[in-house]
């Protein structure tokens, strides 16, 4: 599973080769960026508990199984995972209310793959390779919040994981509420 996930289960988070501890912010030499896709309708994720966002039909929609649901918050994300049906692949969210898009946009230089992308309508960033095992989008749900959308394969069938990731990032948007 690529580290940049935001679920993993200690409070210091992995990003490339830079590990941020709870609360820290990164030290980033890349040049600044001149344009950041801003939210046109924010969601708000704060004070969302990620394992009670989606709900049975969203879960059954995305083939992921709701009893198999695992919190894995940290200090910087409320974050759950859930395994599919057929055991094949796992799917997880991860709701920032401390980290944005902009973030990861001046950490673009230390993913492996950095592709801008929409979903919904609110701009996303891919960073892990379509072609791997695992799949990690990460979307700006409001100008100061990001969600990251993850699924990994955990046996056969291959699948596009990708689209796995982003259908998880997609339900995760629609039951998010506005931001007021």
């Amino acid at each position: 599973m690529l580290a940049v996930t935001l679920s993993a289960c200690s409070s210091a988070t992995r990003m490339g080769d830079q590990e941020l501890k709870a609360g820290s912010q990164p030290s980033v030499s890349a040049p600044p960026v001149q344009y950041l896709p801003k939210v046109a309708h924010p969601r708000d994720s704060r004070g969302v508990r990620a394992c009670l966002l989606l709900d049975a039909d969203q879960l059954l929609s995305l083939g992921l199984v709701g009893a198999t649901a695992t919190d894995a918050s940290n200090a910087n994300a409320s974050a759950c995972d859930w395994k599919s049906g057929d055991a094949s692949y796992s799917a997880g969210i991860a709701l920032s209310a401390g980290r944005d898009l902009d973030l990861y946009y001046s950490l673009r230089d230390t993913f492996p793959i950095f592709e801008p992308e929409e979903i919904s309508g609110y701009p996303a960033v891919r960073v892990s390779d379509a072609a791997s095992a695992s799949c990690v989008i990460l979307v700006g749900n409001a100008d100061d919040q990001a969600l990251s959308a993850r699924a990994d394969g955990l046996g056969s069938p291959r699948r596009d994981y990708c689209a796995v990731a982003r259908d998880v990032a997609a339900a995760a948007l629609q039951s998010l509420p506005p931001r007021r």
